[in-house]
C-alpha cells in the first residue's frame, strides 16, 4: 500500500509538471535569474509594476495612430494572401483552419480574409497595449522614443540596491550595454525597417528592447559567475588580470569556461548528474 502511494505521489507530481509548458517555465527561469542577480525586493517590485500597468492599460484605448499602421498591413488583398500562401508553414496553419473546397487545396478567401481581419485586429490590441505598458513604466517616453534617462548610472544606482546592484562595475558595465542598445537601434538601417509597416514605426524601440533583453540576462550570468569564482575558487578576476580583455565579468567568464572545458571528463559526467537538466521519466 505504501509503495502504491509513493507511486501515486510520483505520477501526480510528474503529471503536474507536465501541465507548466515551457514558456511558463522559461518565464519562472528568468525570474529567479533576476532574483540572484538583481535582488528578491527589486525583481518582485519590477514584477508587480509590469502588472499594475497591464491591469491599467487593459482599459486604455488603442492609439488611432496605430490603427492606420496595422490596417496598412493589408495594402493589397490579393497580395497580402500570396504572400502568407507562399510561406509553406503559414499555408498549413491556414489550411487546418478554414473551410476548405471539395478539392480540398482550395482556400475559402472569404474565410481567410476574415481571419486575417481578426488576426490584425488581435494584433493592434497586443502591441497597443504592451505600448501602453512601456509608456507607464517609463521605458518610452511620451512621444514614443527609448527613454534613457532610465538606464543610465544614476537611475541604476537608485533602484538596484541588492546583490549585483551593490557592485558599481556592474551597473557601469550594464550603463554601457545599454547604450551599446541605442547605439545599435539608432543605426540599424532604415531601408530594413520600412519595409514593414510597424517595424518603420516601432522598429528601434523593438531593437533596443530586444538588445536588452539580453542584455541583462548575460550579464547576470556573468555577475553570478564572478561571483561564484570568488566565493568557491578565491579567484577575483578583479584584482588578478589573467589576459583576458574585457572588464573583470569577462574575465570570470573566460576563466570559467577554460576551467570547465579542461575539467576531468569524470568530473564533468558528476556535475551534469547532480546539476545538469533532468531527462528522466
Amino acid at each position: 500500500m505504501k509503495g502504491l502511494l509513493i507511486i501515486s505521489v510520483a505520477c501526480l507530481a510528474t503529471g503536474s509538471l507536465a501541465m507548466l509548458d515551457q514558456n511558463n517555465k522559461d518565464m519562472m527561469d528568468k525570474y529567479n535569474l533576476f532574483v540572484s542577480c538583481f535582488g528578491e525586493k527589486s525583481t518582485k517590485q519590477y514584477y508587480k509594476a509590469i502588472m499594475d500597468s497591464c491591469h491599467y492599460c487593459m482599459d486604455e484605448a488603442t492609439p488611432n495612430d496605430l490603427f492606420n499602421e496595422v490596417d496598412s498591413l493589408s495594402g493589397n488583398e490579393v497580395e497580402v494572401l500570396k504572400g502568407l500562401l507562399s510561406n509553406p508553414a503559414l499555408a498549413q496553419l491556414i489550411m487546418a483552419s478554414t473551410n476548405l473546397r471539395r478539392n480540398k487545396r482550395e482556400v475559402d478567401l472569404y474565410e481567410l480574409k476574415d481571419n486575417i481581419k481578426h488576426h490584425k485586429m488581435e494584433m493592434m490590441t497586443k502591441i497597443g497595449n504592451l505600448t501602453c505598458v512601456l509608456n507607464q513604466m517609463k521605458i518610452l517616453t511620451a512621444d514614443g522614443n527609448i527613454n534613457m534617462d532610465a538606464y543610465s548610472y544614476r537611475t541604476l544606482k537608485q533602484i538596484m540596491t541588492e546583490e549585483a546592484g551593490r557592485d558599481n562595475d556592474f551597473l557601469r558595465a550594464l550603463e554601457t550595454g545599454y547604450s551599446d542598445c541605442n547605439e545599435i537601434s539608432q543605426s540599424w538601417p532604415q531601408a530594413t525597417l520600412d519595409r514593414h509597416p510597424l517595424m518603420k514605426a516601432y522598429g528601434r524601440q523593438k531593437v533596443f528592447l530586444h538588445c536588452m533583453h539580453k542584455l541583462e540576462e548575460k550579464m547576470c550570468y556573468k555577475w553570478k559567475v564572478y561571483k561564484g569564482m570568488k566565493e568557491m575558487y578565491g579567484l577575483d578576476t578583479g584584482e588578478v588580470d589573467l589576459g583576458i580583455p574585457g572588464n573583470k565579468f569577462d574575465a570570470a567568464m573566460g576563466a570559467f569556461i577554460v576551467k570547465h572545458e579542461n575539467a576531468p571528463k569524470e568530473m564533468k559526467f558528476v556535475e551534469h548528474f547532480f546539476w545538469g537538466k533532468s531527462d528522466m521519466m
